[in-house]
């Protein structure tokens, strides 16, 4: 079973580097080489236009090699659970804050109800992993004019962070292969944008590194919710996960 595990993370990578690798970089050669040959004949608006083009398709390339960083790293044992004290509402804003070009472009309203400080104390970078290929994925399968939310509500033992589109939805059959390296799903998003599929394998990943748990609540053709957790007590979920994994 592990061997498995191993050869479909192994072809996962060959797929992402050989394939989905290629799109972001086929865009940034193919506008830059328009600019540079067509510059002293284009508006300040075409010029923009293709600015936009070069930033989304650098930020896609560099989200895919993040991903397959964290993921390797994930895998090999080098990232190690370091939980610090964080203001939950700064990091959300922050990472709503990185996605604001691609927002613009698609005219979607993305949006956090989240106003109010919520110190926690858990791995900072864990969730801005987490946060940032959901709201990537939001982005992508939401059409122009759509809306995303983030939301949080909290119990005594943990915070519940929700994503919240006005997207395309996803069917029950696709919802059971979300989390799972060796059913990969990556379908296109509403502008043709290219993905990888490792993105929410990652959030699953690091979620559960953290003692929580993710879900999603969607139909398709109605929007999605994407629900993540965030234990109080993470250090001791941690110790507890830690304890089990040895035990096993």
């Amino acid at each position: 079973m592990k061997l498995k595990e191993l050869i479909d993370t192994k072809d996962k990578f060959f797929n992402i580097v050989a394939h989905d690798l290629k799109n972001p970089f086929t865009s940034l050669l193919g506008a830059s080489e328009l600019l540079y040959d067509n510059i002293d004949q284009m508006t300040k608006e075409n010029i923009r236009s293709l600015a936009l083009i070069l930033n989304d398709s650098a930020k896609g390339g560099y989200a895919i090699l993040q991903n397959l960083l964290d993921w390797s790293r994930s895998q090999t044992g080098l990232i190690k659970f370091n939980p610090e004290n964080i203001n939950l509402k700064d990091i959300i804003n922050e990472n709503i804050s990185n996605h604001q070009l691609q927002v613009t472009n698609k005219e979607i309203e993305m949006i956090s109800e989240l106003t109010d400080d919520l110190l926690i104390y858990a791995d900072k970078n864990m969730i801005n992993t987490v946060l940032r290929n959901l709201l990537s994925n939001a982005v992508k399968y939401t059409f122009k004019n759509g809306t995303i939310v983030v939301r949080v509500s909290c119990s005594a033992e943990e915070a519940i962070v929700s994503v919240k589109d006005s997207g395309i939805g996803i069917t029950k059959e696709d919802m059971d292969n979300l989390f799972r390296l060796e059913n990969s799903l990556s379908l296109p998003g509403t502008e043709k944008e290219k993905g990888t599929g490792l993105g929410l394998k990652l959030c699953k990943e690091f979620t559960e590194m953290m003692g929580g748990r993710i879900w999603v609540i969607s139909e398709f053709g109605q929007g999605s919710i994407f629900n993540f957790t965030i234990p109080f007590n993470s250090v001791k979920n941690q110790e507890k996960n830690l304890t089990l994994t040895k035990t096993i």
